[in-house]
């Protein structure tokens, strides 16, 4: 293909190859950014490990933990 005298099929070509290539690029940035984020929200702990945590450094007393641990497992007698 000749564009003003001069040979564009190659540009074109090359064109058609960078392009594919950036798509493929950026696709796999995404999946990488996502796969990212899926294991930062797995690693978030649960509301007993807060509680267990807090107990094992010492911020809460047995009886603290006892008692919070019950509410949060929805035991109908934890409420003071």
């Amino acid at each position: 293909m000749y564009w003003n005298g001069h040979d564009v099929g190659g540009s074109l070509i090359s064109l058609m190859i960078g392009l594919i290539v950036a798509v493929i690029v950026v696709s796999v940035m995404f999946r990488v950014i996502d796969r990212v984020d899926h294991r930062a929200a797995e690693h978030r702990p649960t509301p007993d490990d807060v509680l267990a945590d807090r107990y094992a450094r010492g911020e809460i007393t047995d009886e603290e933990y006892e008692h919070r641990r019950r509410v949060l497992h929805g035991d109908d007698h934890a409420v003071r």
